[in-house]
């Protein structure tokens, strides 16, 4: 169980260590990145590590306990659905009236100015045609920098992404859609599991522990919503990634906390042997 949970947090923060290369370093496309096999290694790492603790018990919930799991479930079911599927949809039909009438504002605009439009052409074509062509000529360099400053742009990496993660990064970005689904499923089933947990041992011995691995499971919920409802307007160093460090934290207290109890049930043991 331990070994799990242990083994789920090094792939985490392996997936954040090639995060941060992907995007900050090298400038490449985070949405799917090398660092998300290990975050999936992670969340199936820390799935097993919590039912392996939670089946072999015996568990006995009444309905009021039973009633709060399945409102925690289907309350974090339904906003990690609606935050990485339902916010889109709901943009893009709202998106076409505020287009339609800047379309309708730039039509109406040249109707307003053909007085002043009209003398000024009549003055151009007065003039020799030879005068036009260096200005002509002036503004095609203009138009090959655009490209340039476009590129620059774009390439936003404090270091140039070697050869393998640039080749890496295209051949992952057809796999972006099941790579949602995955961290949706993922998130889901740790929410409903560290619920789950929570009521059930809520008291006793190893209540202290296991409040904390449940308090970390939802540190690390709000944070993937979160980093979910932000999409491509995400930037690193938000006030909401707090929440990824203090998952780490409770995980880690709740593990130290697990392991002291576990040490002195031993001596306990040896003295009464």
């Amino acid at each position: 169980m331990w070994l799990a949970l242990s083994i789920g947090m090094l792939a985490y923060a392996a997936g954040t260590v090639f995060f941060f290369l992907w995007g900050t370093v090298w400038g490449l496309d985070p949405s799917v990145s090398m660092g998300d096999g290990f975050y999936f290694i992670s969340y199936v790492a820390m799935v097993f590590g919590m039912l392996t603790a939670a089946l072999p018990r015996r568990i006995d919930l009444t309905v009021p306990q039973w009633t709060m799991i399945f409102a925690i479930g289907a309350v974090g079911i339904v906003l990690a659905c609606v935050l990485n599927y339902g916010f889109p949809a709901l943009a893009s039909q709202l998106s076409p009236q505020p287009a339609m009438a800047a379309e309708m504002h730039l039509v109406q605009a040249p109707a307003e100015t053909e007085p002043l439009v009209a003398p000024v052409e009549e003055t151009v074509e007065t003039e020799p045609a030879a005068e036009t062509e260096p200005a002509a000529a002036e503004t095609e360099p203009a138009a090959e920098t655009e490209p340039a400053a476009t590129e620059e742009a774009i390439v936003a990496g404090l270091l140039p992404a070697p050869g393998w993660a640039q080749a890496l990064d295209a051949a992952l970005e057809q796999f972006e859609d099941p790579v949602v689904l995955m961290y949706v499923v993922a998130d889901c089933f740790l929410v409903v599991i560290a619920a789950a947990l929570l009521v059930a041992f809520w008291g006793g011995r190893f209540s202290q522990s296991w409040k904390l691995i449940a308090i970390a499971t939802f540190c690390l919920y709000i944070a993937d919503m979160a980093f979910a409802a932000a999409g491509d307007n995400y930037i690193e160093g938000a006030w909401w990634e707090v929440f990824w460090t203090l998952s780490a934290l409770f995980f880690a207290a709740g593990a130290t906390i697990e392991y002291n109890v576990s040490k002195r049930s031993r001596r306990g043991s040896r003295r009464r042997a």
